[in-house]
């Protein structure tokens, strides 16, 4: 009997023996992960940066990445690309960003469509369960609401009364499930009764204005400055915040006394998770570079955008307000 108990009393303190070896050993490894997270937060960049576009080279969101980027690699000392990955309305470039490792190597380049994508059902996250917002980068100089040259309109109320008059006879052609096909509810929203028939992109937009096809359509400046100067189309309204310098004699939407404001800004992102202090670092790089006379020239010469640059709470304040104003339209896109 007295040996069994001896017996037992060695198997108990063996096993203490050995719970206590791997709790120290379990406390040690974490210590250690810990230490070793914090040093790749501190050395990093250390290697090439990837930036995803979710839509093609050449448009307005590669080339805000492209600017950006040019100047980012002197600033940060490291390469960083642009890879542009597109499909399912943007979709498939964040979901893939959002599912890489959060260690800073990985950052989505992406604009104000995102919400659309959230709302309309495409994608099942919101912004801020996705990812670590960075900053936003820059603003859209914003689109304007263009009618046909001897269109019986000189201002956004003209073209409202008329609808009025003949409720759904004025078509107004946007992108389906797209920004544009919220500026569409807006104008309805804001007391217009038009028709929203999908028009698809910029191109396929003014093609379908000029051929008569649709009355209405929202189109950057720079796609249609030509045929505003040849008198072959008319803005009404610029969908934005304040004027632009650029066409400063062309009214906002909201002067004119009506809210019809669909400003775009383009923003960088990283994946959950990944440390403040490499959020931080690129936003802190990101910044520099939005102040040099040499991006502002590029931006203002390709765009006509001015410089625009927020971080941290004011940015994230910003998505909200954006995402919150989508969702506002769930009805239509869905």
């Amino acid at each position: 009997m007295f040996k069994k108990t001896k017996i037992v009393s060695i198997i108990l303190i063996v096993a203490l023996f050995m719970t206590m070896l791997f709790t120290g050993c379990s406390s040690q490894d974490t210590s250690t992960n810990t230490d070793k997270d914090s040093e790749k937060s501190s050395s990093w960049p250390e290697k090439i940066i990837e930036v995803i576009v979710p839509y093609g080279a050449g448009g307005d969101t590669d080339f805000n990445a492209r600017t950006y980027t040019k100047y980012l690699e002197d600033v940060l000392g490291v390469t960083v690309v642009v890879s542009n990955m597109t499909g399912s309305s943007g979709s498939i470039a964040t979901r893939e960003v959002k599912g890489s490792e959060p260690n800073g190597y990985r950052v989505l380049l992406a604009n104000s469509a995102l919400h659309v994508n959230e709302v309309s059902g495409i994608t099942d996250f919101s912004w801020d369960e996705a990812f670590e917002i960075v900053a936003i980068g820059a603003k859209h100089s914003g689109d304007l609401l263009f009618v046909q040259g001897d269109a019986p309109y000189e201002t956004l109320e003209d073209l409202i009364k008329d609808s009025q008059k003949r409720p759904g006879e004025i078509t107004f052609g946007g992108d389906i499930g797209g920004t544009t096909h919220v500026i569409g509810g807006m104008l309805n929203k804001a007391g217009a009764e038009v028709t929203i028939v999908d028009q698809g992109g910029a191109s396929g937009r003014l093609t379908g204005l000029k051929g008569g096809h649709v009355d209405i359509i929202p189109n950057p400046y720079g796609t249609m400055k030509d045929y505003v100067d040849l008198g072959d189309v008319k803005p009404l309204a610029l969908l934005n915040d304040e004027r632009n310098p650029h066409f400063s004699d062309i009214p906002t939407a909201i002067e004119q006394g009506h809210d019809v404001n669909m400003p775009k800004v383009y923003f960088f992102a990283m994946p959950k998770g990944t440390p403040q202090e490499i959020v931080d670092k690129l936003a802190d790089a990101l910044e520099e570079v939005s102040k040099m006379s040499e991006y502002q020239q590029d931006i203002e010469k390709a765009y006509y955008q001015q410089p625009f640059f927020l971080r941290g709470e004011e940015a994230a304040r910003y998505m909200d307000e954006q995402r919150n104003m989508f969702m506002q339209f769930k009805d239509i896109l869905r």
